[in-house]
């Protein structure tokens, strides 16, 4: 058995979702963040397949609310201002399980829930480390910062199985 994934989405596609979604953010000073972040999400879930044995199966689907990011990033930028930036990982990490626990895949067999289980201490400690090595070795450990933050967000994505009961 071969699982693989696939996209689906287009270059004009993303296009207009990026154009509408950046006037949106201009137009509103940066209120309208939330929406577009849930829109590009959503976009992009809805354009990704997996493919088992050569054939489609199941969809993903993302559930999130734009009013319910909209507060998270208040409190988190709130949070964020206060501490002179050192709360943003924390904020980064709430934005990555909000996207994540919106996030489900569905087949025959049930529904698959998605969660992110880093905390913002450790996206911290990665931000810090990297940029400190970053600066330290005039830019050259700038590609080992990025492997260090995909595999953390790639290790702590993870989908549970809801449960099926009617």
């Amino acid at each position: 058995t071969e699982a693989r994934l696939t996209f689906s989405g287009t270059g004009g596609g993303l296009i207009k979702q990026a154009l509408v979604g950046i006037i949106a953010v201009i137009c509103t000073l940066g209120l309208a963040t939330p929406w577009f972040v849930c829109r590009v999400k959503r976009y992009v879930v809805i354009n990704t397949h997996l493919i088992v044995d050569d054939q489609e199966r199941g969809n993903f689907a993302f559930s999130g609310s734009a009013a319910l990011l909209f507060w998270r990033f208040v409190v988190g930028w709130v949070f964020a201002i206060f501490t002179l930036g050192l709360a943003m990982p924390w904020l980064i990490v709430d934005i990555r399980k909000f996207l994540a626990s919106n996030t489900r895949w569905s087949d025959e067999e049930g529904t698959w829930r998605g969660d992110f289980t880093g905390t913002g201490a450790e996206q911290f400690g990665i931000n810090l480390s990297g940029w400190l090595f970053t600066v330290y070795t005039l830019g050259i450990f700038w590609s080992w910062w990025q492997v260090w933050a995909i595999r953390f967000s790639t290790n702590n994505l993870t989908y549970t199985q809801e449960s099926n009961e009617a």
